[in-house]
């Protein structure tokens, strides 16, 4: 059996990292939950009689849409483009350093 070399993992030095990067990806995760807030409620799951016997009705279908307009795609693809850059940070990190990656 072959010996591997092992690295002591330990956390990150706040001076080594973004907090621009860090920011944004706080946005981003705050969007994605304000994405999926229809499911997390359930509402979505209730009938169309129970829907519309409810006070906010009317408000309820115009309203409808507005995440999809707004929410809905564009804070997966900024996690993601996040996700990527900051993957595109350690991997010259982790060389320097002389670990794999």
């Amino acid at each position: 059996m072959e010996k591997t070399d092992t690295l002591d993992l330990v956390p990150v030095k706040p001076s080594e990292r973004s907090v621009v990067l860090d920011a944004l990806r706080g946005f981003a995760v705050c969007g994605i939950c304000a994405a999926n807030h229809p499911e997390f409620s359930l509402c979505v799951f209730r009938s169309a009689e129970t829907a519309a016997a409810m006070p906010s009705a009317g408000i309820d279908r115009a309203l409808r849409r507005l995440p999809c307009i707004f929410v809905d795609g564009k804070f997966y693809t900024l996690f993601f483009l996040l996700f990527g850059v900051g993957f595109s940070i350690f991997l010259p990190n982790a060389a320097l350093r002389g670990g794999n990656a």
